[in-house]
């Protein structure tokens, strides 16, 4: 199988590549000069690019995973990249319909892209409603949205918090010097260990699965007993963030970090079992930075 990941350099792409199945002839795309292609075919690629061929970029493959989001540093050029990732990927979609072979794809959306959904389980049925990032990146990944609900040969895979050595994990948990609890605490975060939706992915690509997609997730738990967790691995304090101390967030950063999204992954509760916290105690044990 022949597959080629769009964002290759990215923090889930970079997993991607290094899990690649031994059956899968992987090509990857860089948008940047410094590549480390961990041993497959590498292209040059900015996805932002209008001049871009499609057909030319897309033809030959079985499998085109979408693990690129092009970001901006506030609420107005995340939307107006948004605007410009649209255009792109309704050619991109133009082009898949066009061609004689057409492609699997497999694109990664965010959970954020349901809103703040309090103490509800999110069902992979529900409505979109973005909020914080999602408010952008939703703009953008529309096209790809339409093409899935329309019955293409897609697979929409909403992926809650991602956690890793780098990312967000590392910007709130790991290099302050006390945790935050943020607000009240009482928000849920759905998580899920990078290395695991990296599996999920390629085992949805194995299996050419299409539709809206929840990966089974690592742990699911209120944002004060994260909170706790990761004081409790790195011996830091915590911290209370009430409506004064998340003034200093950007604000669709704020709107993010405080969206409640019980996401629903087809295993009811068993995500929230004690079992799960133990084994995600241990995962952050291995990639927290200054932990004891």
């Amino acid at each position: 199988m022949r597959v080629l990941i769009v964002g290759a350099s990215g923090f889930i792409g970079s997993d991607l590549s290094r899990s690649t199945p031994d059956d899968i002839e992987l090509v990857g795309t860089f948008s940047s000069t410094q590549i480390d292609s961990h041993g497959f075919e590498v292209r040059r690629l900015d996805l932002l690019d209008r001049d871009l061929d499609w057909n030319e970029e897309l033809n030959g493959f079985d499998c085109v995973i979408i693990a690129a989001r092009p970001a901006g540093h506030d609420r107005d050029s995340r939307s107006k990249i948004g605007k410009e990732t649209h255009d792109v990927f309704a050619a991109m979609i133009e082009a898949v319909r066009g061609l004689p072979v057409k492609p699997h794809l497999v694109a990664l959306h965010g959970s954020l892209s349901y809103g703040d959904c309090g103490e509800n389980l999110v069902s992979i049925g529900d409505k979109i409603n973005p909020v914080g990032f999602a408010e952008s990146y939703s703009i953008g990944e529309k096209p790809i949205r339409d093409y899935c609900e329309s019955g293409g040969k897609c697979a929409v895979i909403r992926a809650p918090w991602v956690l890793g050595g780098g990312s967000w994990y590392q910007a709130m948990y790991a290099l302050p010097d006390k945790i935050p609890i943020l607000r009240s605490g009482s928000q849920w975060m759905s998580i899920i260990t990078v290395e695991a939706l990296s599996q999920f992915i390629w085992d949805c690509v194995k299996k050419e699965r299409v539709g809206v997609l929840h990966p089974p997730l690592s742990y699911r738990c209120r944002q004060r007993d994260f909170a706790k967790l990761i004081s409790d691995v790195s011996g830091n304090k915590i911290t209370n963030l009430g409506w004064l101390g998340m003034l200093r967030f950007e604000p669709q950063m704020r709107d993010s970090v405080l969206a409640s999204i019980r996401l629903d992954d087809g295993r009811e509760y068993s995500s929230e079992e004690e079992s799960k916290r133990v084994q995600l105690e241990n995962y952050i044990k291995r990639i927290h930075t200054g932990f004891s």
